[in-house]
């Protein structure tokens, strides 16, 4: 038996969001049982129990500000101290700040996996401030695990010092058999009116406006839609009057369980990405392995995932209706669809499948520190 702790430090909100399902497929890993995996939370109640099941919680609050930070640097201290043999796991830059000054200090190892290079998604004045800071991660980590092929290469080709380019390391997010939808149901999907379904919070980054002006390009196309929104946040008030002043059918459901997720992927016609940026959003392989193709807003990385024209489109204009034809012609054909829908499964299969692969590749790293 392993008494290696793994302390998962994540940013954001441990609820929802790429991360939290990332670190929720890891520490529930047959594959990682012999750790004993840890995950801070802000708040401990069914909800987390229910999404990180069978694991150890730790209360810490991951907001940080100028004078609470070294109080955060000495709360993971003391939480290191009910562990044996601790090593730390941080998801995102912040996290990866925190314990890196953690190293420094008190030298507690970690290794850290990064969920997008925040450097690339900043104005020039504050690109260096980033990329130093993503620097002093790497600098203090045992390992910096990259999730996408764009970023590994990006920082392997910056970095000129070869003791950093040492510790990089690219380990791909990949589901496991019960993500995948095998049914055939392309009646089911290409029908009218179609239906376009959005999964993610209600903040300015996701950008929920250009879903409810793409769905409202479409009907005035003489297309019919029937929209759906997955997700909570501060702006629900404001979507909600704006799809009754455009008179749209746009359901929005708020927080719902995974399996509410999976059976409207599944009957989805597409998935529709409408974000400022993302990295590599499970809900993406998610709807590849229903069938389901992706509409997407073009950003940094997005071909990571979506092959245009093939698994879904990507599309150029901030607010999504810019490509016009392109987007008419996903309607168009039914023999296109299924061509589309087929890719989608055979892609997920061959680069996304199985999860094991990635769990194993942690396992290796944790046994090896």
């Amino acid at each position: 038996m392993n008494n290696k702790s793994i302390i998962h430090i994540q940013s954001g909100d441990e609820k929802s969001g790429g991360i939290a399902n990332y670190i929720r497929l890891l520490v529930t890993s047959k594959n990682l049982k012999s750790f004993e995996n840890v995950v801070t939370v802000k708040y401990i109640n069914d909800e987390i129990k229910k999404k990180y099941f069978g694991v150890k919680f730790e209360k810490f609050n991951n907001e940080i500000t100028f004078l609470s930070f070294f109080k955060r640097i000495f709360c993971l201290r003391d939480i290191s101290l009910k562990y044996e043999n601790p090593l730390f796991h941080s998801h995102a830059l912040k996290s990866g700040i925190l314990v890196a000054t953690l190293r420094l200090l008190f030298n507690k190892k970690y290794i850290h996996t990064n969920h997008g290079l925040r450097f690339t998604q900043k104005p020039r004045y504050l690109f260096l401030i980033f990329l130093a800071m993503e620097i002093f991660v790497i600098f203090y980590s045992e390992r910096y695990i990259c999730i996408r092929t764009i970023d590994y290469h990006y920082l392997k080709s910056k970095l000129k010092n070869n003791f950093l380019k040492k510790k990089l390391g690219l380990i791909k997010l990949r589901l496991d058999s019960n993500f995948n939808c095998k049914e055939d149901i392309y009646l089911n999907k290409f029908k009218k009116p179609y239906k376009l379904i959005a999964i993610g919070s209600l903040i300015d980054i996701k950008r929920p406006k250009n879903f409810i002006y793409l769905i409202n390009f479409l009907v005035k196309n003489g297309i019919p839609i029937k929209g759906i929104w997955l997700g909570n946040g501060y702006l629900m008030k404001e979507m909600l009057e704006l799809t009754r002043n455009l008179n749209l059918d746009i359901t929005w459901l708020g927080q719902v369980d995974k399996d509410i997720v999976f059976s409207t992927l599944k009957n989805a016609t597409y998935l529709v990405q409408t974000s400022k940026f993302e990295v590599y959003p499970t809900v993406v392989l998610e709807s590849l392995s229903c069938g389901t193709p992706i509409i997407s807003s073009n950003y940094w990385g997005v071909e990571e995932l979506i092959k245009d024209s093939k698994n879904g489109v990507v599309l150029n204009e901030k607010t999504l209706t810019g490509d016009k034809s392109k987007i008419i012609n996903l309607f168009s054909s039914k023999l296109n669809y299924e061509k589309m829908s087929d890719f989608c499964k055979t892609d997920f299969q061959a680069n996304y499948y199985n999860h094991n692969d990635t769990s194993i590749r942690y396992k290796i790293i944790y046994e090896t520190i």
